[in-house]
């Protein structure tokens, strides 16, 4: 009796324990996140035939496909109206290369992790449909094995055995993808995301010749300018900030003892960028700083060498500065060739310095 007794006591607590698991079983698969689908994008097929009775299976085909794709359910998978040529084994590598850049940038448009591009041809009764894959992550075309039958057949088999052919080549492509992933985290840097931060920042020089005016032209000899720069891009903004030097003396023919003029400027100024080719741009900017403007003279001397009126600086202030500039850039790799004109305002007391400088630089761009 008591061991009838606990043999029960022993299948209910089995019971409770199977229970208990069932449902915390199907609480998981409630509150599981489905992983997110790989989109497939199906052009519409070319018509290779020489009749164009067959014309209507151009949509018919990518349509059907879509619909197997999508049964099957690895993929999410959608046509497009539109139609791209096959890319033929016998291509040039120019060729391909300008078939794969063709298709990057339509898929720009697109947004998918797969393209799909097929064509189809009937001869004497017999339908030869043949496609193959655009790996948008990896930049890759990645062929199909065609499928072949009567067009008298059942199509909607045919369309399934090209369907799983096309599948194989999806889910082979997925895998290679999350292994290259992994390979490329574990061969990442620590300082990555430094190298990222700081990747963009273009960094060099520019020297140009100075031209005074009103006043100060009258006054001052022409001169050159040094500047320092650190550049950013994003996309047709830059932003870059820069720090100037130049220096001048008054003309020889000045009556009032030479003088001398500096200028230490530093300056940020925001540029849009009018992109002609990836590698060169117009760029049209305005900005503003702070000047440190240095007005001093050299002590005045008689026939004999002797000191009759000892030099020194007349003035030294931090006036507003104002920038506005128009450049021309190119690429090389990481060199960045730069040539411009800027017209600069200086806020200077009593009068206002302006003055232009026509300018040629070099740069690298992290």
């Amino acid at each position: 009796m008591n061991r009838k007794i606990i043999f029960l006591l022993i299948l209910f607590i089995l019971h409770l324990n199977f229970l208990y698991a069932e449902e915390k079983a199907e609480k998981k698969i409630v509150t599981a996140i489905p992983a997110k689908k790989e989109k497939v994008v199906i052009f519409y097929f070319q018509d290779k035939s020489q009749e164009d009775k067959y014309e209507y299976l151009s949509s018919i085909i990518p349509v059907s496909i879509a619909a197997d794709i999508n049964r099957i359910g690895t993929y999410q998978a959608e046509t497009f109206p539109a139609k791209m040529d096959y890319l033929e084994d016998k291509s040039s590598e120019e060729d391909r290369k300008a078939f794969i850049s063709n298709l990057a940038e339509k898929n720009k448009e697109i947004k998918s992790d797969f393209l799909l591009i097929g064509s189809y041809v009937v001869v004497e009764g017999r339908i030869n449909i043949l496609s193959q894959i655009f790996d948008a992550q990896r930049q890759k075309i990645i062929p199909v094995e065609g499928t072949e039958n009567k067009v008298t057949a059942i199509f909607t088999e045919m369309i399934e055995a090209h369907t799983n052919n096309i599948n194989t080549e999806l889910v082979e492509a997925s895998i290679k993808k999350k292994e290259e992933e992994e390979e490329k985290k574990a061969r990442t840097s620590p300082f990555l995301g430094f190298y990222n931060f700081l990747s963009g920042i273009t960094f060099g020089i520019n020297y140009g010749s100075v031209n005074l005016y009103k006043e100060w032209g009258d006054d001052f000899k022409n001169s050159d300018q040094v500047s320092l720069y650190l550049n950013y891009e994003f996309n047709k903004i830059a932003l870059t900030g820069n720090y100037n030097y130049f220096s001048t003396k008054t003309n020889d023919s000045n009556s009032k003892g030479m003088h001398y003029l500096e200028i230490k400027s530093g300056a940020l100024s925001l540029s849009y960028l009018f992109r002609f080719v990836p590698n060169f741009s117009l760029g049209i900017s305005a900005g503003g700083g702070l000047a440190k403007v240095e007005v001093y003279k050299e002590a005045e001397k008689d026939a004999m060498g002797n000191i009759i009126a000892p030099g020194g600086v007349v003035k030294e202030t931090y006036d507003p500065l104002y920038t506005f500039a128009a450049s021309l850039n190119f690429y090389i790799g990481s060199l960045k060739i730069e040539s411009g004109f800027s017209y600069n305002i200086v806020q200077f007391s009593p009068k206002q310095i302006n003055y232009s400088v026509v300018y040629f630089g070099l740069g690298y761009r992290i």
